[in-house]
């Protein structure tokens, strides 16, 4: 049965979506099978994952994505990217602008995409499902919590680190009683720099407040994201793991 993570945080430029990628790849190279799933219509994930001669398009030369399985106009099979042996991916576009206004007016809004997972038996058929989440708290986040077991919550070492957090924090404790059932897996933090006086002090205050709220904080600080950021430029079954990313994966599965 797969774990299912989102990667989320209000703040943007923090990498969710590097994070994401990598541990995915991660991942699949331990020979676990892993579905990522870009519900972030800016689209980044995809287009580190995808390109065109493995995505799929309609007959109208549109690309296939999450939200046209989402509305019912296509099956999963239609939009699914095998990115290689072990990992696949639902692409997502500005189509999510759509999903975003219908599922607003619907009583059931927060739940589309944990039923799109059930009724795909997406659970069986993978080890990990990895979403990308908009940095943003509204409906298509919602509906990645209420899908998701876990959260990782990755983190830039700046001036409004925390306030993101926060914020996010609040949200899920609020959305608990909404039938939300999701934990904090840790934090994970992003383009550090030990040679940075404020970066330390920061991490500090991220530590005081993981260990307050009893939230996990991983050992393992991701330096630099530049040499990971655009993976789709590299053949996928040539691309290296930055170090900190094996590192982070290591410590991510030694705690599963």
């Amino acid at each position: 049965m797969a774990r299912i993570i989102s990667f989320c945080n209000q703040k943007g430029g923090v990498g969710k979506t590097t994070c994401c990628a990598n541990l995915a790849l991660f991942l699949a190279s331990k020979g676990k099978n892993v579905l990522c799933i870009d519900f972030d219509q800016q689209g980044s994930l995809s287009g580190c994952l995808s390109n065109e001669t493995n995505s799929h398009y309609d007959k109208n030369d549109n690309l296939i994505t999450v939200v046209d399985v989402l509305k019912g106009e296509k099956n999963i099979a239609d939009a699914l990217i095998h990115v290689n042996d072990n990992l696949d991916l639902l692409p997502c576009n500005d189509k999510l602008m759509e999903f975003k206004e219908k599922a607003l007016s619907s009583a059931s809004g927060n739940f589309k995409l944990r039923n799109l997972i059930k009724n795909n038996d997406l659970r069986k058929k993978y080890d990990f499902i990895l979403i990308d989440t908009l940095p943003s708290l509204d409906i298509t986040q919602y509906n990645a919590l209420f899908a998701s077991d876990e959260v990782i919550i990755p983190l830039n070492l700046c001036d409004f680190a925390l306030q993101g957090v926060t914020t996010l924090l609040m949200t899920i404790e609020s959305l608990k009683e909404a039938d939300l059932n999701v934990r904090i897996n840790g934090f994970l933090i992003n383009k550090y720099e030990s040679k940075r006086t404020k970066d330390e002090d920061i991490y500090k205050e991220i530590e005081e407040i993981a260990k307050d709220k009893g939230i996990y904080l991983y050992k393992n600080r991701i330096r630099n994201l530049s040499s990971v950021a655009r993976i789709a430029h590299k053949d996928i079954s040539e691309y290296v793991l930055n170090e900190d990313i094996i590192n982070f994966g290591d410590e991510f599965l030694n705690r599963v």
